[in-house]
């Protein structure tokens, strides 16, 4: 997987899932993040709309306290068995955003760590 890439996992739920931390730096420490249909109690650290990812079709957010770490051979494994379905990456602009939020979003700290340490926040 690389830093912007996208997907579904559709036996778990029907979000999509990006990849915002850089898996060629730690295939071990990949950070991934949901993006959830807007709602006023929701994470409003980055907000996406219409047009900001082919997915989003109405007004979204990006659920920074969901996130997780996976290694890059867990999500790799779950591609080829068709488990993890790729969809269109994250613009660098959209990847951007998703990253800047980090800074000040609610984040499992280990997942902070991880981005800490990849020098994608400080």
């Amino acid at each position: 997987m690389n830093a912007g890439d996208t997907y579904l996992f559709p036996s778990a739920d029907k979000h999509l899932w990006v990849v915002i931390s850089e898996p060629s730096f730690d295939p071990q420490q990949v950070v991934v993040v949901m993006l959830a249909s807007w709602k006023p109690h929701c994470d409003q650290d980055c907000i996406l709309e219409i047009g900001d990812h082919p997915f989003v079709r109405h007004r979204t957010c990006v659920e920074y306290h969901r996130a997780t770490i996976e290694t890059d051979a867990t999500l790799e494994h779950a591609k080829r068995r068709g488990l993890l379905i790729p969809k269109d990456p994250a613009s660098t602009v959209l990847l951007q955003r998703i990253r800047q939020a980090c800074q000040d979003a609610d984040m499992r700290n280990d997942c902070r760590e991880a981005l800490r340490i990849q020098g994608i926040i400080e």
